[in-house]
């Protein structure tokens, strides 16, 4: 699958659940979609006691839309912004 097959199945994906209450449950690839991941890291996740929350075992594993969001948020400070600017107490901190 290329790139662009795996980012139009994404939109697809995304676009199925958009308008689902909070409450909602989806698949592991609609929650895979949501994360910008895929389900066998998910299932990784999963056999680790990582991740976000979700209910089922074996086959059928379904996670709740709001719980996929406050997983996020909570990790929100782990990924560098593209606008972030480095501050100049660390270009000190650098230098020899």
């Amino acid at each position: 699958m290329t790139h662009i097959e795996t980012n139009t199945s994404r939109v697809a994906l995304l676009s199925e659940i958009e308008n689902l209450p909070n409450t909602a449950f989806v698949s592991s690839r609609h929650a895979a979609a949501l994360l910008d991941g895929s389900p066998s890291v998910l299932a990784n996740w999963r056999s680790q006691r990582r991740g976000p929350a979700y209910c089922g075992n074996g086959d059928f594993i379904r996670y709740r839309v709001i719980d996929l969001h406050h997983w996020m948020a909570q990790r929100s400070h782990e990924v560098p912004h593209q606008n972030s600017e480095v501050s100049p107490h660390h270009l000190t901190e650098a230098s020899p």
